[in-house]
């Protein structure tokens, strides 16, 4: 009886080590994934399926990154992504065409590994729209180290990690179910309106819009959109059928 409680207690321990050890092997691929470092996870992934035998839960497990990690090396491969540093600030030295390429280029990247290019372009980057876009590639990828942004004669020193995107803030949010509200019987005039919103939000940035401004931002957003498709005898029946006008004027 007690040797054999000795084997089980070794099998137990065993099995314990061999999960813990597969655990730790994904969690270390999904880090080398999550900092686009998909190489390093591929390599990874094939050292583990080269392995005689591997538990069926965790072998699903790893079989999935790798048509993860084959997807992605396709697609990286299908774009041509830049990644030379030099190349990239040449391109938001040019014309507008030539920054967005910079852009959708930066987007792919692990932008944690290009700190000084990171401030290199917000210097470089002079159009707002630009600007902000660039910032919300930031934000998305979580960057954590401080930068100083020029907009507007205002200098900010903002770490990007501590905004929210701007369809995440307060008011985008709150505004967003107004304007459904106000427009649920006129799609493409909610759709004009949810463009406008949306841009607005972005164009707000490095400051997002606070819960108490909603109201205000969606009236704005509905004026303007319906003022380019219609006259204003139209908008002021609108405004009177559904009683609307502004509450305060927003500081953005």
């Amino acid at each position: 009886m007690h040797c054999a409680m000795q084997v089980k207690g070794k099998y137990v321990i065993i099995v314990w080590m061999e999960e813990n050890y597969y655990e730790k092997q994904i969690e270390l691929i999904e880090e080398k994934i999550k900092n686009n470092l998909w190489d390093e996870a591929y390599q990874l992934v094939l050292e583990e399926l080269s392995m005689p035998y591997i538990p069926q839960n965790f072998f699903n497990e790893i079989k999935r990154l790798e048509n993860d990690i084959k997807s992605n090396l396709k697609y990286n491969q299908k774009v041509n992504i830049i990644q030379d540093e030099d190349e990239l600030r040449a391109l938001l030295k040019l014309d507008e065409m030539a920054q967005i390429k910079a852009l959708d280029q930066m987007s792919r990247l692990n932008l944690r590994q290009y700190d000084t290019l990171v401030q290199d372009t917000f210097d470089l980057l002079k159009d707002r729209l630009f600007q902000n876009l660039f910032l919300r590639i930031c934000i998305e990828q979580q960057l954590t180290n401080e930068y100083k942004i020029h907009s507007d004669g205002i200098e900010y020193s903002l770490i990007p990690a501590s905004l929210c995107l701007p369809e995440d803030s307060e008011g985008v949010e709150g505004a967003y179910a107004l304007l459904n509200e106000w427009c649920e019987k006129n799609p493409s005039l909610l759709n004009l309106c949810l463009e406008k919103l949306q841009y607005e939000g972005l164009m707000a940035l490095p400051i997002s819009y606070t819960e108490d401004e909603a109201y205000d931002l969606a009236y704005q957003v509905l004026e303007e959109v319906f003022l380019q498709i219609s006259d204003e005898k139209e908008w002021n029946a609108f405004k009177q059928q559904h009683n609307l006008g502004y509450n305060s004027l927003s500081t953005h």
